[in-house]
């Protein structure tokens, strides 16, 4: 194999490598935020808590940008780029 060869392999296996990498970083974001998310639902609201109801919106803030994220690595292949 030339050298132009196994750079175009290696940076194809590179490039699935960092697109798998980015969707499980944004799945596993989205799992941990949203989870806190639901906690400070359950003891702000469910509990009435006070001080966990003054977070929620902020992690409602957050999980939604994290679904945003998670969503445009699965949706647009060169967002790991």
């Amino acid at each position: 194999m030339t050298s132009n060869k196994i750079a175009g392999v290696l940076e194809r296996a590179l490039d699935r490598e960092r697109r798998r990498n980015a969707r499980w970083l944004g799945a596993i974001r989205l799992g941990g935020v949203g989870s806190i998310f639901l906690i400070a639902l359950g003891l702000g609201f469910g509990q009435g808590q006070a001080d966990w109801r003054l977070i929620v919106p902020h992690f409602a803030a957050y999980t939604a940008l994290a679904a945003a994220l998670a969503l445009t690595a699965w949706r647009r292949p060169s967002f790991h780029r």
